[in-house]
């Protein structure tokens, strides 16, 4: 018996550093007529992703979340809040200096409690897990 097999691609979502692809492979052969299921949702990182520079320093948080953060000059970054699906959930503009930073965002009601991802985009990805009690 002979199998053909096809996997179509289907980009769910695409954010600076992870794309979300779902595929659906399909088994078709003289006795089964197209036979499908889908896949889980594959997520791929598409930037270096380093933890070196990133701390947090309250960890579960509850109504604030406070890190530091070493940066290498002074800039404008993205800092965002995801969910472990990886869905934004936070997304904001923060100022870094040279040197050590120490900075608190508000967490308030957007977050139900959980786990969560700290992603800093500089010119490299920063990640760092946190509870929210």
């Amino acid at each position: 018996m002979r199998t053909k097999f096809t996997v179509p691609l289907r980009l769910h979502c695409a954010d600076h550093s992870f794309l979300y692809y779902e595929y659906q492979p399909i088994k078709s052969s003289k006795f089964l007529e197209n036979l499908f299921d889908y896949s889980r949702i594959l997520i791929f990182q598409t930037r270096v992703t380093d933890n070196a520079g990133l701390k947090i320093l309250s960890n579960p948080a509850t109504d604030k979340l406070t890190f530091s953060f070493q940066s290498e000059s002074c800039r404008s970054d993205d800092l965002n809040v995801l969910d472990l699906s990886g869905r934004v959930q936070i997304r904001q503009k923060i100022n870094l200096y040279q040197g050590a930073n120490l900075i608190s965002i508000p967490l308030a009601s957007v977050l139900g409690n959980g786990m969560y991802v700290l992603q800093l985009s500089t010119d490299k990805n920063f990640t760092a897990k946190f509870i929210k009690q």
